[in-house]
């Protein structure tokens, strides 16, 4: 999974496809951060380009959204698309 959105990026470049690189969660302390990478397209992912933005969430407390035994990167994704600059962001 993965997100489809055009966004700009600091080489004036923009990219198309953003892809959880990392995800670490603390559940009994209700914390998370979230690092996305956004790429220009999945073939330069796939071809091992390197990310032209990397984009960080954090969420705790009330806004922490993940479960034990879930698909935590989908609820990662969902939750990133409640943002409103990645609202218009579709699943790929």
């Amino acid at each position: 999974m993965a997100l489809a959105l055009i966004t700009s990026t600091p080489y004036g470049v923009n990219a198309n496809y953003h892809k959880i690189a990392e995800l670490r969660l603390n559940p009994h302390m209700r914390i998370s951060y979230v690092e996305l990478w956004s790429f220009v397209s999945i073939e330069a992912r796939e071809a091992g380009a390197n990310p032209l933005a990397v984009h960080m969430f954090e969420w705790s407390g009330d806004e922490f959204p993940f479960q034990f035994d879930t698909n935590n990167f989908e609820i990662a994704y969902t939750k990133i698309k409640t943002l409103p600059e990645w609202s218009p962001a579709e699943d790929v």
